[in-house]
């Protein structure tokens, strides 16, 4: 906003917020309009131009013509011209006019096309005229449906064919491009929940910027393709929308006591909030490289589930690593048999009690209690809360594979069941180390190998417990103390 104010000093920090908000002032409009499918009048423009200046309190972006809204047929084209503020800066271009397509339907929602949008200009820093900033836009979009009753039960789409900002004489020099993007956002109700998902994918990001230690060296960074997407089921869309207005509108009145008791009445009421939450991201084509060092990845995944606030809540992560090389002057080429190719880990904590523990907040807003902390801890790790933990790595030289779980309780108590193969390669690759510390560390290897059993395929295996409050731990039956802290 700060960068918006600079560039348009003439308007009020209000008429900033109107133009910052501009594409999505058709929608916030139609909230608090009747939808139905009829020509579109003169009337009706100044009706939801009324609307808009009484919601934002300002008028000024529409009496300085930076925002019209006409009739057009049966819909409503909401239109915004930025050239038409003050600004000390003087673009190559003139900025874009956008143009948003609204047409009312039968049902009570509205549909929504913007015009293809491109832009390709520069403007001169407001510190220093010297310092130039490009930016270049190609043809961005976005269209949908919008539901003014229960707003995140529209359809939105949104992306740009391509997008270039670079600023090589700032002082954090920008230089920055990506190939497509795209956003896509839909609500569909499921009785008295909704199901919701968010897309998000880019292809061909790159960014060069300077080394924070070094100022002259350039970092150079890409990704090939990203993909992130989120999805929650079964939410309880409408009483947390109404929690978090409720919670909003209390902030700021001096009104927080008379309201705080309806706010946890209507966070109860919201509960379990949802089913499940899922968050999916990939990333493929990663590198890194700079004059030290370069390092390529080929693919990173996430995987996350978290389920609702319930009597048997879980959460469960997992990310995979696949392709990892690393060149670098530092790095001797002995090591490179150890550096896995590919790397997995799995974490996931089940059966606690977050049904309990949410309502005992909401009685007891005191978290400071400790008579309510005490309960709090009971509720969260009673019953069979566990966690588990899955691990695994390849490389040229070994593959190696863990489980471990242990119960979520005061006894401090787990075990775990870990294998290897090609332990006696690594302890090759360590021994041609040309470091001070490779001999320690050879010791060390020796002896975990001194204490597994052999298992199938040649493999090494290692049966570990532990128990904190004995502070003991055992392996393959042979049991030592835990090291003090």
């Amino acid at each position: 906003m700060g960068a918006l104010r600079n560039s348009y000093p003439g308007l009020s920090r209000r008429g900033l917020k109107m133009l910052a908000g501009a594409g999505l002032m058709a929608t916030t409009a139609l909230t608090f309009a009747p939808a139905h499918a009829a020509p579109a009048t003169e009337q009706g423009a100044r009706d939801l131009q009324a609307r808009l200046e009484a919601f934002f309190g300002d008028d000024e972006a529409f009496r300085k013509g930076i925002v019209r809204i006409v009739p057009a047929g049966e819909s409503y084209d909401f239109i915004v011209d930025p050239n038409k503020g003050e600004s000390k800066l003087k673009p190559s271009q003139p900025l874009p006019v956008g143009t948003v397509h609204v047409t009312p339907k039968d049902d009570g929602t509205y549909a929504f096309i913007a015009d293809p949008l491109s832009y390709s200009g520069s403007s001169p820093d407001t510190d220093d005229p010297k310092k130039i900033t490009s930016v270049k836009l190609t043809n961005c979009v976005a269209n949908g449906v919008f539901n003014p009753k229960d707003s995140y039960l529209s359809t939105v789409s949104a992306g740009c064919d391509a997008v270039s900002i670079k600023a090589p004489d700032a002082k954090d020099p920008i230089d920055f491009d990506m190939g497509k993007f795209s956003l896509a956002w839909s609500g569909v109700e499921q009785g008295a929940t909704a199901d919701l998902k968010l897309s998000v994918a880019m292809s061909g990001l790159t960014a060069i910027f300077s080394d924070e230690k070094k100022k002259d060296q350039l970092i150079h960074f890409k990704i090939g393709d990203l993909r992130y997407d989120l999805g929650v089921e079964a939410a309880r869309a409408h009483e947390i929308a109404d929690l978090l207005m409720l919670a909003r509108s209390s902030e700021g009145m001096g009104k927080k006591k008379p309201l705080e008791s309806e706010v946890l009445a209507k966070a109860k009421a919201a509960l379990p909030l949802w089913n499940m939450l899922k968050i999916n991201s990939e990333f493929t084509g990663i590198s890194v490289e700079s004059d030290e060092v370069s390092v390529k990845l080929e693919q990173y995944a996430e995987r996350q589930a978290l389920s609702g606030v319930a009597k048997d809540s879980n959460y469960q992560v997992d990310m995979n690593i696949a392709g990892l090389t690393v060149a670098s002057p530092q790095m001797p080429p002995q090591a490179t048999p150890l550096l896995p190719g590919k790397a997995g880990i799995g974490l996931k904590i089940s059966g606690l009690d977050l049904d309990s523990a949410a309502k005992t907040i909401f009685d007891n807003p005191s978290p400071s209690n400790d008579a309510v902390q005490g309960a709090l801890m009971s509720l969260l790790f009673k019953g069979d809360a566990r966690i588990t933990a899955n691990v695994n790595a390849a490389a040229a030289a070994y593959d190696f594979d863990g489980h471990a779980e242990a119960p979520i309780d005061l006894k401090l108590q787990g075990n775990g069941v870990f294998s290897m193969r090609g332990f006696d390669d690594i302890v090759a690759a360590v021994g041609k180390l040309n470091s001070p510390d490779a001999a320690n560390a050879n010791l060390g290897l020796a002896l975990i190998k001194g204490l597994a059993k052999s298992g199938e395929d040649g493999r090494l295996v290692w049966n570990v417990s532990v128990d904190g409050l004995a502070k003991k731990f055992t392996v393959n039956g042979q049991t030592f103390d835990l090291p003090e802290k």
